[in-house]
């Protein structure tokens, strides 16, 4: 079996705050599966997953997204990858600009 990793990038704002992840592997997959969190201040504010067929990467963008709030709240992506049944791992990533 090819060896699989989660990653997570930092939430960025384009209009909303958009995480961005995937679950890739070093070759190609029967099944891979990506779940996602955008949290504000360590609080679930939208989540979405995505289910991808025959290939070594599974992104996950726009479809976990939120508006920014005024003030300042730390953003974060926590993504958990699959690989067939088996879990690949989490990742998370929080903001590296203030919004």
């Amino acid at each position: 079996m090819a060896t699989c990793s989660t990653v997570a990038s930092a939430p960025f704002l384009y209009s909303v705050v958009i995480p961005l992840s995937a679950v890739q592997c070093e070759g190609p997959q029967r099944r891979l599966r990506i779940e996602t969190q955008l949290t504000r201040d360590d609080i679930a504010v939208a989540s979405a997953s995505r289910t991808c067929r025959d290939t070594s990467v599974c992104w996950l963008a726009v479809d976990a997204s939120a508006p920014d709030e005024p003030g300042s709240q730390v953003w974060c992506s926590v993504a958990r990858g699959y690989a067939g049944a088996g879990f690949v791992g989490e990742a998370r990533a929080c903001e590296t600009d203030d919004f």
